[in-house]
């Protein structure tokens, strides 16, 4: 596994008598990948801070180039606007805990 938070579908090789890493296979599978979520994560306006979302993580990856795929922490300009607004309504009403 890529981590052991990964789901076992998701395996980059297998170990039994001898271990098995098929590194060509993996390279196209993860570039398919990559070149997927490029598209969506352009998109995306929470970016360009560092990603927190792992593909793996996502329920329905089976899915690219659906609708159905979904990032977690995909952010739309209406999303991203109304989180600036918490955060800037929050900031305002604790001012005195954050700017003394």
């Amino acid at each position: 596994m890529p981590c052991d938070t990964i789901l076992h579908k998701y395996a980059m090789g297998k170990v039994n008598k001898n271990v098995v890493i098929d590194i060509p296979g993996i390279v196209r599978k993860f570039n398919f990948y990559y070149e997927h979520f490029k598209d969506v994560c352009q998109n995306c306006y929470a970016s360009p801070r560092p990603c927190t979302a792992c593909m793996f993580t996502i329920g329905n990856l089976d899915k690219l180039d659906t609708e159905v795929l979904v990032c977690n922490e995909f952010q739309d300009k209406e999303a991203f606007k109304n989180k600036l607004n918490y955060i800037f309504t929050f900031l305002e009403k604790k001012r005195v805990t954050y700017f003394n």
